[in-house]
């Protein structure tokens, strides 16, 4: 899942977000902190019954509320993504395809031999 990907659905949980707690007209923003979390800011109130809704909604979410001097309510609500590790796999697909290319390509390594053809 590249960043194009995510980016949408990062999108998704912050309108998510700001509908639940009616950040129109009580106030209330959300940053991004990372490319897997998000942040609400000078939100005055935020309701166990909306960690649930949000949480059955995107259930791969962990959110955490937190004291914060720099949001005007005294806190933030933070909402961090729990990577399905599909960047891992990846890796370890390329990592092995580079690996089976070095394998087959061993014989042609000229700088490892000997005059004589040895290693």
């Amino acid at each position: 899942m590249g960043p194009s990907t995510r980016a949408p659905a990062m999108e998704c949980r912050k309108s998510c977000i700001l509908s639940l707690c009616d950040a129109d007209r009580r106030g209330g923003r959300v940053q991004s902190a990372g490319p897997q979390t998000l942040e609400l800011f000078d939100c005055m109130e935020w309701e166990s019954e909306w960690t649930q809704a949000f949480c059955s909604l995107y259930p791969d979410t962990r959110v955490l509320v937190r004291a914060c001097r720099r949001s005007l309510s005294g806190f933030v609500v933070r909402f961090e993504t729990m990577g399905g590790g599909s960047e891992l796999v990846w890796y370890l697909v390329i990592g092995g395809a580079l690996a089976g290319c070095l394998f087959i390509l061993q014989p042609y390594w000229s700088f490892l031999r000997d005059y004589a053809g040895r290693i």
